[in-house]
């Protein structure tokens, strides 16, 4: 028996409490709910009764499912400063852990998601967070919002009763069986052909003064493969020409995984380069790209070479395939 709990749940096993259900005593902590058979765990942890249904009519099944029960009540927090958390005071203390271990735009986004959660549970305490709660953040908010939105708050909604879990304060995790998942429909993606993408670029560097690097940028991430924040952080001194690599940093904020990368110097990501060199006189610490974003003209440009919209545009399978033929030549 564990420390604080005690299979004494009911004065009698077969005795019904006034106006209760119909209870009887099978094993130690275990009960039948009549007439429909289902088995019940009741425990006592710190003075308070748990009872829980084990959803099974079947008695070796619902000793299973007991023993499992059994070892979740025995990590139940039996402190009441943290058995009473409030929703606003855990999510808090998990926002600054995510400030911690993740980059300043993944924790940006757990934030806003909190924000956006706490009006469906401010001043609850957390362990009383019910399926209620969650379905009526369901049907008031989760329908009307979209899918990636909508996949987002629920990801931080079920990260916030694991961390509740872990600290023992709630036993599962309600918020993962009362909210279904959503699909995000994707738009249709166009691989554009060599002579679209040469178009494109072409177009680009037309525009104006910033076209030339707007041209630079969208051809250095389709040679590269890289993030936009990992392009636009590429320095020359990244670029080992003589060993044919170059080494993706992420600059400050880092790659998205944290980890640093040696990468293969293609053919036409050599030709990218050197070209961008001999136009230019920069230091080996300055970047190579030194614009941000060419999104703007990148959507203007196609508009004028009829070409279709950027935003449904990956330009890294054609370009990756004509790098790996040129390194097969």
């Amino acid at each position: 028996m564990l420390s604080g709990m005690s299979a004494n749940t009911l004065k009698s096993s077969d005795v019904t409490p006034k106006g209760g259900p119909d209870f009887h005593r099978v094993g130690e902590n275990l009960y039948r709910l009549k007439p429909s058979g289902t088995y019940y765990a009741l425990f006592k942890r710190s003075g308070k009764q748990i009872r829980k249904s084990l959803k099974t009519d079947d008695r070796e099944l619902a000793k299973r499912k007991l023993g499992e029960l059994r070892k979740k009540v025995g990590r139940l927090n039996t402190d009441k400063g943290i058995r009473n958390i409030t929703f606003t005071e855990l999510s808090g203390r998990w926002l600054d852990i995510q400030r911690a271990k993740l980059k300043a735009s993944s924790a940006t986004r757990c934030e806003g998601c909190v924000k956006a959660l706490t009006p469906f549970f401010a001043g609850t305490t957390f362990r009383n967070i019910a399926r209620k709660h969650c379905e009526n953040w369901l049907t008031k908010r989760g329908q009307n919002i979209s899918a990636s939105s909508y996949k987002q708050e629920r990801r931080v909604l079920i990260a916030l009763f694991e961390y509740a879990i872990n600290l023992g304060i709630v036993l599962d995790n309600v918020a993962a069986e009362a909210m279904p998942t959503r699909s995000i429909s994707s738009k249709r993606v166009v691989i554009p052909t060599h002579k679209q993408f040469d178009l494109l670029a072409q177009t680009m560097r037309q525009a104006d003064a910033r076209g030339i690097h707007g041209a630079n940028l969208v051809e250095l991430l389709a040679y590269s493969g890289m993030r936009l924040n990992e392009g636009i952080n590429l320095l020359w001194q990244d670029v080992d020409f003589d060993r044919g690599c170059f080494t993706v940093t992420g600059g400050e904020t880092g790659t998205k995984n944290h980890e640093i990368r040696t990468v293969p110097l293609f053919p036409a990501m050599r030709g990218l380069l050197e070209r961008i060199k001999g136009d230019s006189t920069s230091a080996s610490e300055s970047r190579i790209i030194p614009i941000n974003d060419a999104k703007t003209l990148m959507r203007n440009s196609s508009r004028k070479a009829n070409l279709p919209n950027p935003q449904t545009i990956d330009v890294k399978p054609t370009k990756e395939t004509e790098n790996e033929r040129d390194k097969d030549n």
